[in-house]
């Protein structure tokens, strides 16, 4: 359905429902307050019809949003757009940079955040990928927390994180991983674009990811030799 014909079918939708909520409250306006005036009788069942309909549009549109954080360590505390996989052509092997990768529960209402915390118990997960990439992560302090299988490191660029079933506040981390990135020989693409995606398990896991966004502000990687 074109936006323009989805937009009007939705406005008609809440002001039809707006109208049978009034019609609805209106006989006990009715019979609570006899006296009152009428613009009141019609403006109390109106605003309860906006309010009740608000409330079911929140809940029921509700969605939640985790968000992906890259960093450098060592750098100042800014979270990077791009990131810029530096190697040494006559020291191939680890990348100079130390990165960090965090996942956050950035927020979450109504559906979405009941979504949210049956995704987690069933085993919901998220990858971050750069697909057809030489590029490998190498995991700095982590080691028990990828023997656990709490993080899956792939052999090209994936990293699989676990979410834990419980769930952090809005705005605090889930979950993080310090890293190097690790190169054999320099590639004929330098452009790559990474991934992020919520891996849902379970019965419901289409359910879940229509309700759960990810959110990420990096969305490529640059690879360079020198």
């Amino acid at each position: 359905m074109p936006e323009d014909y989805k937009g009007a079918f939705f406005d008609a939708l809440k002001i039809a429902g707006v109208g049978a909520l009034t019609f609805f409250f209106a006989p006990w306006v009715d019979a609570t307050f006899p006296d009152v005036w009428p613009w009141v009788r019609f403006a109390v069942p109106a605003f309860l019809g906006v309010l009740v309909l608000l409330l079911l549009y929140v809940f029921a549109a509700g969605k939640a949003e985790l968000e992906v954080v890259w960093r450098i360590i060592g750098e100042p505390e800014v979270d990077v757009d791009k990131v810029i996989a530096k190697f040494l052509t006559a020291n191939s092997g680890d990348g100079g940079d130390l990165f960090e990768v965090s996942v956050r529960h950035k927020y979450g209402r109504g559906l979405g955040k009941v979504a949210l915390k049956q995704a987690v118990k069933s085993g919901c997960g998220l990858r971050v990928s750069v697909p057809h990439s030489d590029i490998i992560v190498v995991s700095e302090g982590e080691q028990t927390r990828v023997n656990s299988g709490e993080i899956i490191i792939g052999n090209d660029f994936s990293i699989a994180f676990t979410l834990k079933p419980d769930v952090p506040l809005p705005g605090h981390t889930w979950t993080h991983l310090p890293f190097r990135l690790n190169a054999v020989t320099p590639s004929s693409q330098t452009h790559w674009t990474v991934r992020h995606e919520l891996e849902p398990r379970g019965k419901l896991a289409r359910v879940y990811a229509k309700l759960i966004k990810v959110d990420a502000t990096v969305v490529s990687l640059v690879e360079t030799w020198r």
